[in-house]
């Protein structure tokens, strides 16, 4: 067990040490663009909502929980679940946001491969002010709140402004160096002709729901998850008009799929993503795909997004994406304490509902704060893992161990205790090696408090916890087990993929 005490102001010290311990490691930025030496081809021009925006039109359609068979999630911020996509970028910017995303300068720093046909791209709002504004500017984010239904902000400063997929067919650079294939990539991707280009946007799904489930049997450009963070805008930077397929397809409330269809050119869709389980389906009949993704919180204070770093640590700059991460989320704890203490120094006496609300609080930051620690796995950790395994297996780990996949097939004796016990979900909850994985990890110390948490039926503590859908999810999946919690529990609670995988390993599950 940990020696870290796990009281809601020792967990915020602890963030408040780390931040300033990564600060610490970083640079002053702010260079004055006019001082790069870029080349006439890819200098920027200035961002202007009244010349790069599309005429403002809503979108046609707003998707509520409701209308998804999904009862409406206690951290839901709006009642719109999703939109159908709705013109946000006039044809002649696609050309320049493409130039901006692709620019050789830093393309391949901010670059990684998830598979054989998909590319992500981050944090080129860090090193292009273009791309950062065509983001966030305030006439872009009223547009995006105005459809969400609630007043958005981006939840990091850099790292999470326009997140690309981009679909290639990485055969065509086989044999090239890492800097030539992305020299070469950023060749293709920004050819003059996309600047001719016709808007094609549809606010239906051009699928049947017969045909779009074919599809995402037969597989899809990223798997079904959650997002990391509560809203997502998704904006379509290519020419869609002979490209089919391409939908975000919502798992309904009875498991049936509702396809939303892809953006076209210069559009973009609204998803609360961060609550309605998804995938993005491939496209085929086209050059490529590339979708600019930005991450939104609620603006108001006193909410306490849900948010998770699984799905992207992966594929992330970690130093940079954890230092952001840590001023995100302090920039809702911070205001969160001081109005504990500023209730606890100025009133006098305090009722049963002021004790009440204090005790709720107190839980809701101190998970917040925990949550905040947790997900900064170590680099060395991630690195390892990815070098072996590769991105994919981030996304299907926890769900095989929740459903049992992982379990099927030949089955395996465990290496940890090595008593011939056969692994599968009840002997990893009771295994008499499994403290040999990280004794002193912190999460020993939270799996501890859960499993005290999780046999009070309708405690204060657990209530508050499965107002988070995901961990509701989770959790009432584990009571139909009829079985005690176990470490695996609370690392695929917490969406700690990299420890589940470590652990897994260490009993002696091949991946």
């Amino acid at each position: 067990m940990s020696q870290i005490e796990n009281t809601l102001e020792s967990l915020v010290l602890q963030i408040h040490t780390q931040k300033e311990a990564s600060e610490q490691q970083f640079p002053t930025g702010g260079i004055p663009y006019g001082k790069l030496n870029e080349s006439e081809q890819w200098r920027e021009t200035k961002f202007n909502p009244d010349i790069h925006l599309a005429p403002q039109k809503e979108p046609d359609m707003k998707y509520s929980f409701e209308d998804l068979g999904i009862p409406k999630p206690a951290s839901a911020c709006s009642d719109i679940a999703g939109t159908s996509p709705f013109p946000l970028y006039e044809a002649e910017s696609i050309p320049l946001i493409r130039k901006a995303l692709l620019n050789p300068r830093y393309v391949e720093q901010t670059s990684a491969i998830f598979g054989p046909k998909t590319l992500i791209i981050r944090n080129t709002a860090a090193h292009s002010p273009f791309f950062r504004k065509m983001c966030n500017d305030p006439a872009v984010l009223e547009r995006l709140s105005c459809a969400a239904g609630v007043a958005l902000e981006p939840v990091m400063e850099t790292m999470e402004l326009g997140h690309a997929n981009v679909q290639v067919d990485f055969s065509k650079y086989a044999g090239m160096e890492r800097s030539e294939m992305f020299r070469a990539i950023s060749k293709d991707l920004t050819a003059s002709h996309l600047s001719e280009a016709k808007m094609v946007s549809t606010s239906t799904a051009g699928r049947s729901e017969a045909e779009i489930k074919e599809a995402v049997t037969g597989g899809s450009l990223l798997p079904w998850h959650f997002d990391s963070y509560p809203w997502v805008s998704v904006a379509m930077i290519s020419d869609t008009s002979s490209m089919v397929g391409g939908e975000t397809v919502i798992e309904r409330g009875d498991g049936s799929f509702a396809g939303i269809t892809q953006p076209g050119m210069g559009s973009v869709m609204m998803l609360q993503g961060g609550l309605v389980k998804h995938l993005a389906l491939s496209s085929s009949s086209s050059s490529d795909r590339i979708t600019i993704i930005t991450s939104f919180r609620a603006k108001a204070v006193g909410i306490y997004d849900s948010s998770f770093m699984s799905n992207i640590r992966c594929y992330s700059d970690l130093p940079e994406l954890y230092r952001q991460w840590m001023d995100y989320r302090l920039d809702r704890l911070v205001p969160g304490m001081k109005k504990l203490q500023d209730k606890r120094r100025f009133v006098k006496f305090f009722d049963e509902e002021d004790v009440e609300e204090e005790k709720e609080q107190r839980i809701v930051l101190k998970e917040y704060a925990k949550r905040t620690l947790r997900q900064m796995i170590p680099s060395s950790i991630i690195d390892a893992l990815v070098s072996r395994l590769g991105c994919g297996i981030f996304y299907v780990v926890r769900d095989g161990y929740v459903d049992g996949s992982l379990f099927t097939g030949e089955k395996t004796e465990c290496q940890l205790c090595k008593t011939g016990a056969v692994l599968e979900k009840v002997h990893l909850i009771a295994c008499p090696g499994r403290q040999l994985w990280r004794p002193d990890s912190p999460v020993w110390d939270d799996y501890f408090e859960t499993a005290q948490v999780v046999e009070q039926e309708g405690g204060l503590e657990l209530r508050k916890r499965m107002e988070e859908l995901q961990v509701k999810d989770f959790i009432t999946k584990w009571k139909l087990e009829k079985r005690s919690w176990g470490i695996l529990d609370e690392m695929a609670a917490q969406g700690l993929i990299e420890y589940m995988i470590e652990y897994l390993e260490l009993c002696g599950m091949k991946f």
